[in-house]
């Protein structure tokens, strides 16, 4: 679908627009599953720790050390 030559610069315009809205889509949700990902590994951590008998001294420490930040 072509719109001549005078409408041809502003199809590529809007091509190339969507092209990179696309790509920031995808950041957007590598990031997310990055993000989703993240938490998982944190919440397994903490349930092997609760498990073994390290949740509180860990959950202590790691709230000792956020307060210092």
């Amino acid at each position: 679908m072509t719109g001549g030559p005078r409408l041809q610069p502003a199809l590529d315009e809007l091509a190339a627009d969507a092209r990179q809205r696309g790509r920031r889509a995808l950041v957007v949700m590598a990031r997310r599953r990055d993000a989703v990902d993240h938490l998982d590994q944190l919440q397994e951590r903490r349930r092997l720790a609760d498990e073994h008998g390290f949740g509180e001294r860990a959950r202590c420490r790691s709230d000792t050390l956020r307060a210092k930040r």
